[in-house]
């Protein structure tokens, strides 16, 4: 099977994937440490966390759950690509961010925010990332955010 045709949006768009989310990624983040003074975790040397701020709606009628067709990645400029950090997304949880978790209710026409956390080669943040998010079944299609960590 062919892979999809990548969408490209900018930083703050707002756009439409499948018939039934709408999405707009506002903000690459770099960040040393993810978590607060009570449980931490720290990047690895050289590296540096990539937090990507974003906000989904469910275009629907009904009550939905969130990001559970798309999966969300991050692709440097040398066409690495980077998945989630799950260590990072386990103490952002812990402490208290927006962290996407998957399954969560989402009410129809509502503005949800959501962070999603890589680890990436600092090397790697010095040009812009492409945000990726891959569609399956009924939302199948692609889709690309281009922006600049800061």
């Amino acid at each position: 099977m062919a892979e999809a045709a990548e969408t490209a949006h900018d930083l703050g768009d707002e756009f439409v994937m499948g018939s039934d989310y709408s999405y707009s990624f506002d903000r690459l983040r770099l960040r040393r440490r993810i978590g607060n003074s009570f449980i931490s975790v720290t990047a690895s040397e050289g590296a540096t966390y990539v937090v990507v701020e974003f906000r989904e709606r469910n275009d629907s009628d009904n009550v939905e759950s969130s990001m559970g067709s798309v999966v969300v990645a991050l692709r440097d400029a040398q066409g690495r690509r980077f998945t989630p950090d799950e260590e990072a997304m386990r103490h952002a949880l812990l402490s208290g961010m927006r962290i996407e978790r998957g399954g969560d209710q989402m009410m129809p026409g509502v503005w949800v925010r959501r962070e999603v956390i890589f680890q990436l080669p600092r090397e790697s943040t010095t040009e812009p990332l492409d945000v990726v998010l891959d569609a399956r079944g009924a939302f199948a299609g692609a889709g690309l955010v281009r922006g600049r960590a800061r």
